[in-house]
């Protein structure tokens, strides 16, 4: 994880439902992340930094997500970075883990780091 100072737990443990619209498994750190359009019960955890990496498909707000490396979570929880690689655009998910407000990036909401998420069918 880069930079950890710039994040604080908003709460420590938040469960979102939502459709990915992009995902992002480049990070140099080696967290996987990806965005989603939350589903309308969640609407109100962003904020209006929380940037549309996704505007092309949806002009909504979407909320980032990222798991981290198994080895930074050590034996603390389990990192779903397996689960994430298989995860693809347009599938509907359930996320948990802490919601965060990431200073680094003007504020917007994430769930970071990941640590469960479900495929919902």
């Amino acid at each position: 994880m880069q930079n950890p100072g710039r994040l604080s737990v908003t709460r420590p443990c938040q469960t979102i439902t939502g459709t990915i619209c992009q995902l992002e498994f480049g990070e140099t750190d080696g967290d996987k992340a990806f965005d989603i359009i939350v589903d309308p019960q969640y609407q109100s955890l962003l904020k209006s930094t929380n940037v549309n990496q996704c505007a092309q498909v949806d002009s909504r707000l979407a909320l980032h997500l990222e798991t981290i490396p198994q080895s930074e979570a050590g034996t603390v929880f389990h990192s779903p970075v397996a689960e994430t690689l298989a995860l693809k655009v347009g599938e509907h998910v359930s996320a948990t883990g802490p919601l965060v407000q990431d200073d680094g990036h003007g504020g917007w909401t994430e769930i970071h780091p990941v640590e469960f998420v479900d495929v919902l069918r």
